[in-house]
């Protein structure tokens, strides 16, 4: 009995030391600003293993899956950077980019992605619409519209050395 107040007791003392912790002054005379574990981890890293256009593994599947702060890669066993693999969608747009801070990151691998199989003529390869997002190092191309469209609200995002070409109307579109 007398261990599960000690317990207790030392629980309540390191919480509100945490408390008093978060709202005591920094040195730098602004307050410190409280953060809950889940907004100081890391996000998760997906990595495509596939170069199919829907299923486990794929391009499609992560971005359904990807939420902010996550990182999208691809393996280069199946992505080699000196001879590229296409991912050939033919099933319909990719999901939108729409979570906020996610990186696409293709720098290790060699990644076309491929829209000339859309039946939509409308089809835009990766709509981005949210802020701080990075795509680097794919090549987008054959998509019936635009490779990389930037929609509105798409803020502070980053795209870089990517080749983008042989889209309909525009590589990328702001």
């Amino acid at each position: 009995m007398n261990q599960r107040i000690i317990s207790r007791t030392v629980g309540l003392t390191i919480i509100a030391a945490l408390v008093a912790l978060v709202n005591t002054p920094s040195s730098l005379g602004a307050p410190i600003e409280q953060v809950s574990i889940t907004d100081a981890e890391p996000g998760a890293t997906l990595v495509v293993t596939s170069t199919a256009d829907s299923g486990p593994g794929t391009l499609r599947q992560a971005l359904l899956d990807v939420h902010t702060g996550d990182t999208v890669t691809f393996l280069p066993l199946v992505f080699p950077p000196a001879n590229p693999a296409t991912i050939s969608l033919t099933s319909g747009p990719l999901p939108d980019l729409d979570d906020g801070n996610v990186t696409i990151d293709a720098s290790t691998a060699g990644v076309i992605v491929d829209g000339i199989g859309l039946a939509d003529p409308e089809a835009d390869g990766f709509i981005v619409s949210s802020i701080g997002n990075t795509i680097r190092g794919l090549q987008v191309r054959g998509f019936p519209r635009i490779g990389i469209h930037l929609d509105s609200g798409a803020d502070n995002n980053t795209i870089r050395d990517n080749t983008i070409g042989d889209n309909g109307d525009a590589g990328i579109y702001i």
